[in-house]
């Protein structure tokens, strides 16, 4: 994922949802509308940094882990999950984790918003990016 500087968007993002909601309790919109607005500004604002993270290759020390025996690995002392280098990865696979199934729900949120407005062209570009969760899980 590439380093950006939240911050400005977030506050922008935050002055648009409002917005959205402000119509929303003035009885500007409904709530379908109000759905269809948020579904366009989620597209709009973030869609881009919405891909699939990878994850960190397993460490030396979890590979060999991996090929010992059920007696071997029972025998395996409490430190050896303490090293930082597999916490360090543990660490790291559950913030991938955490972040693709995150980001796989919303775009499967989003497709289905869409597939309700017959937005074909968005249907489109939320199911290719989908495509990079295709073999994953």
């Amino acid at each position: 994922m590439k380093n950006i500087n939240f911050v400005p968007l977030l506050q922008e993002n935050l002055t648009i949802g409002k917005n959205i909601l402000a119509k929303l309790t003035k009885g500007q919109i409904d709530m379908a509308e109000f759905e269809k607005e948020i579904a366009y500004f989620a597209l709009e604002c973030g869609f881009d940094e919405l891909h699939f993270m990878d994850y960190s290759p397993r460490p030396i020390e979890l590979e060999a882990f991996s090929v010992l025996g059920e007696k071997q690995r029972g025998e395996v002392n409490e430190n050896f999950w303490r090293q930082e280098v597999i916490a360090t990865y543990f660490k790291k696979w559950h913030e991938a984790d955490g972040w693709n199934r995150g980001t796989k729900w919303w775009l499967n949120e989003l497709l289905g918003r869409f597939k309700k407005y017959a937005d074909f062209i968005n249907i489109k570009k939320v199911e290719e990016r989908l495509g990079e969760w295709a073999d994953q899980f």
